[in-house]
Formats: structure tokens, C-alpha cells, sequence
């Protein structure tokens, strides 16, 4: 939670920076799911779910909630 805290702070900075949040979510979000596979693996788990299906867009990152199961 602090990261979305320190991100609205910098919104809050920086309003300007508000529209690009979504670009900025789908070119990261590639780079998060390697690391989520990646550590999944270094644990010897599975996803749940394929990786290459999850989306995200800035209002769920940033939202104070976590995805059901």
C-alpha cells in the first residue's frame, strides 16, 4: 500500500501526469507478470490463472483492493 500512497502523492504533485497512468500500467505490466512467473517458479508454484489473460488499467492499480481467489 505505501507504493500507492507515495503515487497518489505525486499525482497529487503532479496532476498532469494523471492521463498517461494508463500507458504507463500496460507498458509495466508485462514486465510485472515475468516477475510474477519468475517467482511463482523460484517457489515451485503454478499460476492460478494463465498470466498472459490478466489486465490491469490505473484505477485498479491504484484502488485500495485486490483481485478475488
Amino acid at each position: 500500500m505505501r507504493v500507492r500512497s507515495d503515487i497518489e502523492d505525486l499525482l497529487l504533485a503532479s496532476p498532469s501526469l494523471r492521463p498517461m497512468l494508463d500507458a504507463v500500467v500496460a507498458e509495466q505490466l508485462p514486465r510485472a507478470l515475468k516477475l510474477v512467473a519468475s517467482s511463482l517458479a523460484l517457489h515451485g508454484k503454478t499460476p492460478r490463472v494463465p498470466l498472459n489473460e490478466i489486465r490491469y488499467n490505473a484505477d485498479q492499480v491504484l484502488a485500495d483492493w485486490f483481485p478475488n481467489g
